[in-house]
């Protein structure tokens, strides 16, 4: 297996052949608004089926799950296609996909409920929590923070596997600019498990006592449970083993990468960042606010949109208001999520396709968002 395929920031839209067959829609009786474009103007829910249902057969995704939220709740939720593009079981309510990189936007939100308590601070460095033996020969490391692991300022690589030597460095003096990865996230998912008293296979639990119950997530977990097996849809390629499409254990938590959902979760997740809900205002503008600006030649920015970043989330300008959005890749499975909170408006999709991305930029178009693009980060 090419790990460098696994995660890439890049390559979302390699065209890859299929013959899924296209499904009616399973609709949710939840979403009971009317949908509207961001500026209000209404889109009959058939005539977004047929735009969703045109690109997956021109992007060839065999399946989508997908929520729209406008007026501030989820005003369009629906299913299609396929679980994996050799079968014909169907998308549904209860099937989970991978959530690749905005696994990191779901837990910055986990770890601000512990900062909000006390548990954690932001800026105390996170060896004085948990020692990182394989970067104590740095000295620079001891001045990483947690703040700057959920803006991406750590400066440690992405992924040490995808370093020519395999090892884990620090590339830029911590706090000084923009790098992203995965690796300082798993840091701090070590630390916060500390902190919790857990492990890395243990710390799931916590995360549903803090995020997952109480957002109503019932469907989303970061570590493999009997309802991934039961219902994940698969990767583009049909008869990819789940096993051999990972280059982490699944029974460990992972920050960075391992989140499984729907829409109807990520759609609730969406709102809750919306409305700030689960969280005190001080926390909450905490969450959202700039804490690192991308360089005008920064590739993110300049191939993206994004302009800065908060805490686990990219930030892009629109005529509406502040975007904040995260995209995430894995091999054969793409995902995306955007807010406009001074909207109350949003769109999270899943797609088991190395093409899901692909739909982003012209679903927004669809939908009528602004100015700006969001990060499509590897997962």
């Amino acid at each position: 297996m090419n790990f460098k395929s696994v995660i890439t920031i890049f390559c979302f839209a390699v065209l890859l052949g299929c013959n899924a067959e296209f499904q009616t829609p399973v609709s949710n009786e939840n979403a009971t608004l009317e949908l509207t474009r961001l500026d209000g103007t209404p889109i009959p829910s058939p005539a977004m089926d047929e735009f969703l249902l045109s690109k997956m057969e021109e992007l060839q995704i065999p399946g989508l799950s997908v929520a729209v939220i406008s007026k501030g709740d989820i005003s369009y939720l629906r299913s299609f296609g396929v679980v994996r593009a050799d079968t014909a079981e169907p998308v549904g309510p209860e099937t989970v996909f991978e959530a690749a990189s905005i696994s990191k936007a779901v837990f910055a939100y986990f770890v601000m409920t512990m900062v909000e308590d006390g548990t954690l601070d932001l800026d105390r460095p996170m060896h004085e929590y948990l020692p990182l033996p394989e970067l104590e020969h740095d000295e620079r490391y001891r001045s990483i923070t947690a703040r700057m692991a959920l803006s991406h300022q750590t400066g440690l690589p992405n992924w040490r596997f995808l370093e020519e030597d395999g090892k884990l460095d620090i590339k830029f003096d911590p706090g000084t600019e923009f790098g992203y990865s995965g690796e300082a996230y798993e840091y701090l998912v070590a630390v916060v498990a500390h902190l919790n008293g857990v492990t890395p296979r243990t710390l799931e639990d916590v995360f549903q006592e803090r995020v997952a119950v109480p957002l109503e997530m019932t469907h989303s977990s970061f570590t493999r449970n009997a309802h991934w097996d039961a219902h994940k849809a698969y990767g583009h390629e049909a008869g990819v083993a789940e096993e051999d499409r990972w280059y982490t254990d699944l029974s460990v938590f992972g920050g960075a990468h391992s989140l499984h959902s729907n829409a109807e979760d990520l759609a609730k997740f969406a709102l809750a960042v919306i409305e700030g809900r689960g969280l005190e205002p001080d926390t909450y503008a905490e969450m959202l606010s700039e804490q690192v600006v991308l360089p005008d030649d920064q590739p993110i920015r300049t191939s993206f949109g994004i302009e800065s970043w908060a805490l686990g989330f990219g930030r892009s300008s629109t005529e509406a208001g502040m975007k904040y959005a995260h995209g995430g890749v894995n091999e054969h499975a793409n995902a995306y999520f955007m807010v406009i909170p001074a909207q109350g408006y949003g769109v999270v999709f899943f797609a088991n396709s190395s093409n899901g991305l692909a739909l982003a930029e012209e679903l927004e178009g669809f939908l009528g968002v602004l100015a700006g693009s969001s990060e499509r980060s590897e997962g």
